[in-house]
């Protein structure tokens, strides 16, 4: 996608915020409201048909420590999944940064990270996020951490296995 682009009509791409193991992520403005969201760019494989019927299910996840979803948008082979945009600082970077956290910005962290955890796993069925690591927590500014990244969380819904990230995924 390119800068200026409209999506479905409604969305006009600002700026490219980056690449992950998923697909690209853009800010994208929406032309009525003016606001601006975190747009997640999803190539499908054959193994992935299931995978909108799946996001279209995370939009249901409401928790102060989640990303928002607000649309699942599918064109031929790509899903965009339109989102939150978190601002804030990843923890890995604040870790790259030479920061040491104190005791209790650690246990401030972990308590966050457990209540959207427990969330996640209330659910019917229980969602597995699969790769909880420094990058994917992000503090904002007013400290609320929130987790992001579930494309391995979508990935497993697919079937697909060996997900996560070395030295952060279970054995």
């Amino acid at each position: 996608m390119q800068t200026g682009e409209i999506l479905a009509g409604k969305y006009k791409i600002a700026k490219r915020l980056g690449e992950g193991g998923e697909g690209s992520v853009y800010l994208a403005i929406h032309l009525q409201t003016e606001m601006f969201w975190a747009i997640k760019e999803i190539p499908l494989s054959k193994g992935e048909r299931t995978l909108c019927h799946e996001l279209q299910m995370m939009k249901r996840l409401k928790n102060r420590h989640l990303p928002q979803i607000i649309d699942v948008l599918q064109e031929g082979e790509t899903v965009w999944l339109v989102m939150e945009h978190v601002r804030g600082i990843a923890m890995d970077q604040k870790l790259k940064n030479g920061r040491v956290l104190s005791a209790m910005e650690v246990m401030d962290v972990a308590e966050q990270v457990t209540d959207a955890l427990c969330y996640l796993e209330s659910r019917d069925p229980p969602v597995c996020h699969l790769d909880i690591k420094p990058s994917n927590l992000i503090r904002r500014p007013d400290g609320l951490i929130k987790l992001v990244d579930f494309g391995s969380a979508w990935k497993e819904k697919a079937q697909v296995r060996g997900t996560g990230t070395d030295g952060y995924a279970a054995p």
